[in-house]
């Protein structure tokens, strides 16, 4: 598709097509990845780690520098930090209106497009299970996996206590977060 570095995410709305590389920072493709042009004019990472597309909003987060958002297809990024505890962040995901980021300090929800940061810890009871390393979403409840190897659900919208669903000593995938019972 005209991208040779190592793409780490993706995604798409309508004819909007995004891809966060390892290397570059984002590219942006507006014809369904016929075309690609790199933008990064404010990101201040080359690492884009996780990306979300709700438009006109563009989310690309940065695992060190945190999270960018973009109103104009990418032609400009603005970092928005306010609230996040630092460290390094893995995942951004969207549920409805409110943003979650989980990383390395946990995970901080927004519901005000990235303005402002709260920190959502209550209930992750040791060091491995504020690691956060992924978030998805059922109906119900939010599912978070943690680099101590549990599983953890929290209801919606609520969103004021982490319960355990489910430790083990192997890594846990979106996948298999979000089908924990």
């Amino acid at each position: 598709i005209g991208i040779t570095n190592n793409i780490v995410a993706v995604a798409s709305c309508k004819s909007l097509v995004c891809a966060g590389s390892w290397t570059s920072g984002i590219y942006i493709s507006t014809d369904n990845g016929n075309n690609w042009t790199l933008k990064k004019s404010g990101l201040g990472s080359n690492l884009v780690y996780s990306i979300i597309i709700n438009q006109p909003y563009i989310y690309a987060m940065s695992p060190t520098n945190g999270l960018f958002i973009s109103t104009d297809n990418g032609e400009n990024w603005t970092i928005k930090s306010n609230g996040l505890a630092g460290g390094y962040y893995r995942k951004i995901a969207l549920k409805g209106t409110t943003l979650f980021i989980c990383g390395e300090k946990g995970v901080f929800v927004s519901y005000d497009n990235g303005e402002n940061w709260i920190c959502k810890n209550e209930g992750l009871i040791t060091s491995n299970t504020t690691n956060a390393t992924v978030i998805d979403f059922d109906k119900d409840f939010a599912y978070l996996g943690t680099f101590g190897a549990s599983v953890w659900k929290r209801p919606l919208p609520s969103l004021i206590f982490w319960f355990l669903v489910k430790t083990s000593h192997t890594s846990c995938d979106s996948s298999r977060a979000a089908a924990a019972p």
